[in-house]
């Protein structure tokens, strides 16, 4: 069937208690690129969900980096974007996750798109940030993915998140899994 079968490999586990991640981890996105960390290259960088609830409340995003997409090092040992629960609310609030990057100069020029829930908002959020040198990334650029919440002809409300995006030849082309915008024509502007 032109299909290679092997044997499933865990290339990214849990951390130890306390740490953030140490309920689990799931979500990958992988890019190519070219990442300094404490002296040593590396080809590929892999942003992840991780989470210390069962609930799936308070996710926040890690990285990691690898050379042969099999052994990975997660890089320190906070989350790389982080959430901070809003104790003045009893509501549900997921975090951040559900990254979708995008290297956008094939070297350390990366657009990180993620889904943000708070207490009361779903939003999908942009941050595009240098890291070449993983040990000092620099945030070039910050946003929230234009989005007009809207309740569509089904009855439930259109927005953006959990979404998976790229980029060609000055198009970026997004894919998620909330309810379709049957009802407008989603407009995006420029990610440089």
């Amino acid at each position: 069937n032109g299909y290679l079968h092997t044997d499933a490999k865990i290339v990214l586990s849990a951390g130890k208690n306390p740490q953030w991640d140490s309920m689990h981890v799931c979500d990958p996105s992988v890019i190519e690129g070219d990442f300094q960390y404490n002296g040593k290259h590396y080809n590929y960088l892999m942003g992840y969900l991780g989470c210390t609830s069962l609930d799936n409340q308070d996710n926040q995003i890690g990285i990691a980096v690898s050379n042969d997409l099999e052994n990975w090092h997660k890089i320190n040992e906070n989350p790389f974007i982080k959430f901070t629960h809003d104790n003045t609310h009893s509501a549900f609030q997921w975090g951040v996750g559900q990254v979708s990057m995008i290297n956008l100069d094939k070297k350390g020029k990366i657009a990180f798109f993620y889904t943000s829930g708070t207490h009361n908002l779903t939003s999908e959020k942009l941050s595009i940030i240098e890291l070449s040198n993983l040990n000092a990334p620099v945030v070039l650029r910050e946003a929230t993915v234009p989005n007009k919440v809207t309740i569509n002809r089904q009855g439930y409300l259109d927005f953006i998140s959990n979404a998976d995006f790229a980029y060609r030849d000055g198009i970026l082309y997004m894919v998620c899994d909330t309810p379709p915008f049957a009802d407008e024509i989603y407009e995006h502007g420029t990610l440089i």
